[in-house]
């Protein structure tokens, strides 16, 4: 089962962003329908438009434009058919007036990987080049991987819902990561919310001007099929090649790092926000079964970790802590979302857990921490104790029994769902979240591209 700790809905209200958005004007450089942003000396953003339209405001990835106190020094020189941008660490060589996305005809970055050997290693857009090498990023979860070896290069992974990404660290000196048309953020000070943002197919010629050899791209590797290809304004080619067309909108971020992997790590974090410090009894002992425990049954387990003098810090109570209708689900039965009855739920099982405020304040006497299981995907169900306020929030009258569908991507409904149900458990005792697998992979994202419920 996937596991997800979410400390306190209302962290996501307070994720530390970086302190200026925009770069400083003097670290942009424009030539024709391109724009380059030195954001360090070894950190460039480039950026492609057939419009000259560039993106200016906060995406899913980047907070912060200006990743260190001053400028980053570098110098510009142009000649009759190249711009050339040389810092202490990189040269990027682009020809001027190229009417084309960024390909191998028309960009080429250098990057001293070892600079007192005068070793180097050049990026200049061949198809997947970068990944050779590459550290390695993140998967969605390890649930469902029964492989010996788990595939975390994102071109050998064939599951395309675990969302493979790569890292910003290779051994090949360099790392280029693509924010093009990734989910963006408004503006809202308090609590930045994600922009239902669609993109339209490129012309059908434009894709076919691209070579086969000199495809790049155009986000996950397998399996993706051509509706969400398309919603990234990308090419299709069947049964799953996604790719960007000759006039495609490119916004990539070219870490230019060498050997100095905490340097490039430290610039990460200020380009996409400083990373909070998890409370010290996360890294403490957990106890976690799946088991329908009753809550005598959890009180006689923490007395024997007292009694035998063995640390322990959070008890997770996984599913059955809610209703769950187990002999319906095992005839199949589907609730009003399609998903497995019982599987979502958010009222304790009296059956098991007569008195749970009485329960987790006597866990709370005793210093521990309470964590529960979550399948969101099935949304409010009728049966549910804040069914009727959920329905009431979002518009629905509840005498007819309709569901509250989930979608985290609307914000009245995840304001509704925090404030009215997960904020109830919270002061009844619960400390954190686990988010289990079941968050409603299709359907509640409104077709905004690249987005998934677990990260977002």
């Amino acid at each position: 089962m996937m596991v997800v700790l979410i400390l306190w809905i209302s962290a996501l209200t307070a994720t530390a962003f970086g302190s200026t958005l925009q770069a400083d004007p003097s670290s942009i450089v424009y030539e024709g329908q391109a724009r380059f942003t030195i954001l360090s000396t070894r950190l460039i953003r480039l950026e492609w438009s057939p419009t000259k339209e560039f993106l200016d405001g906060k995406t899913w990835l980047v907070q912060s434009r200006q990743i260190q106190p001053t400028p980053p020094v570098y110098n510009v020189t142009r000649n009759d058919t190249h711009l050339r941008i040389d810092t202490n660490y990189v040269t990027l060589e682009y020809l001027r007036n190229s009417a084309t996305t960024f390909s191998q005809h028309n960009i080429r970055v250098t990057v001293k990987v070892n600079p007192s050997k005068g070793e180097t290693v050049v990026w200049n857009a061949i198809p997947n080049e970068e990944f050779d090498g590459n550290l390695l990023g993140t998967l969605r979860t390890l649930d469902g991987n029964r492989d010996s070896k788990l595939e975390l290069d994102c071109r050998n992974q064939p599951r395309n819902d675990l969302h493979c990404t790569y890292g910003v660290i290779s051994r090949r000196g360099y790392a280029l990561v693509d924010d093009t048309h990734q989910p963006q953020l408004d503006d809202d000070p308090q609590w930045p919310w994600i922009v239902n943002k669609q993109y339209s197919p490129p012309d059908p010629s434009l894709c076919q001007a691209v070579p086969v050899n000199e495809r790049r791209t155009c986000g996950t590797f397998n399996n993706t099929n051509q509706h969400d290809c398309e919603l990234r304004g990308c090419c299709f080619q069947s049964p799953s090649s996604c790719f960007y067309s000759s006039q495609a909108q490119q916004d990539l971020y070219l870490f230019g790092h060498g050997r100095a992997y905490p340097q490039a790590l430290y610039e990460f974090t200020r380009l996409a926000g400083s990373i909070p410090l998890p409370p010290r009894y996360i890294f403490g002992v957990f106890f976690s079964r799946y088991w329908a425990y009753a809550e005598y049954e959890e009180r006689q387990i923490i007395t024997e970790y007292i009694q035998h003098d063995v640390p322990l810090d959070v008890l997770v109570t996984d599913m059955d802590w809610h209703i769950t209708f187990y002999k319906l689900a095992s005839n199949d039965t589907k609730d009003q979302a399609g998903q497995t009855i019982g599987w979502s739920g958010y009222t304790f099982d009296e059956h098991l857990f007569p008195s749970h405020q009485k329960f987790l304040q006597w866990c709370k006497q005793l210093g521990l921490k309470n964590t529960l299981n979550l399948h969101p995907a099935s949304g409010i169900q009728p049966w549910e104790e804040k069914y009727k306020e959920m329905a009431e929030a979002m518009g629905i009258d509840p005498s007819t029994k309709h569901y509250v569908p989930f979608n985290v991507t609307d914000k009245k409904f995840t304001s509704a769902w925090a404030n009215i149900v997960l904020h109830a458990l919270q002061q009844a005792g619960i400390d954190l979240w686990w988010l289990d697998w079941q968050q409603g992979e299709e359907g509640w994202m409104n077709d905004i591209p690249y987005t998934n419920p677990t990260f977002w």
